[in-house]
């Protein structure tokens, strides 16, 4: 009979902060949380990029050629595609695959639309917004598990999870 023996024995189906810095997923497995400069620096991608097709379709807009702006305005559009369908499906956006940062759900699933769209993204969009919840934000990302508010709210954990850039050049050269 294997009894746990101490309270870290029990299997937990929600994962666990083990020492800040790690977290234990519900299979046991031990993973990195994403750094906080990481994570900062992942944002700034995401909006930089963002706001960088959002500029460039205006001033196509304000050319008044519809040749230049609709293929502007198709770009920003596969670009927000991309960003919505790679949250979605690979619980990363572009800034979080450059610095090899994954979404999960705290026990280690995939965090799913639903949360990873709605619960996570609108709650952050919100804290963009009004700017008080991103104070919120910046306070709670100093905490031992670096979960932000809307992280709390989702159950979701960014976890540190490069992505082998070798592996996918070696599938495009064939």
């Amino acid at each position: 009979m294997n009894e746990p023996t101490a309270a870290l024995d029990v299997p937990n189906p929600t994962g666990r902060l083990v020492q800040p810095g790690l977290w234990a997923l519900a299979s046991g497995e031990e993973v990195a949380l994403g750094g906080r400069v990481g994570r900062l620096l992942a944002r700034w991608v995401d909006l930089s990029s963002f706001y960088g097709a959002w500029f460039l379709l205006a001033v196509a807009l304000s050319t008044e050629r519809l040749l230049i702006s609709l293929p502007v305005g198709a770009l920003l559009c596969a670009f927000v595609l991309g960003q919505v369908l790679g949250l979605a499906l690979w619980g990363r956006t572009l800034g979080k695959a450059v610095f090899g940062l994954k979404i999960v759900h705290r026990s280690g699933r995939p965090i799913g639309t639903l949360r990873g769209l709605v619960v996570r993204e609108g709650l952050r969009l919100l804290a963009q917004l009004t700017g008080v919840l991103v104070l919120v934000d910046l306070a709670l990302i100093f905490r031992a598990d670096r979960r932000t508010l809307h992280d709390l709210v989702s159950g979701s954990v960014v976890v540190h999870q490069p992505i082998d850039w070798t592996a996918l050049s070696r599938i495009t050269t064939r």
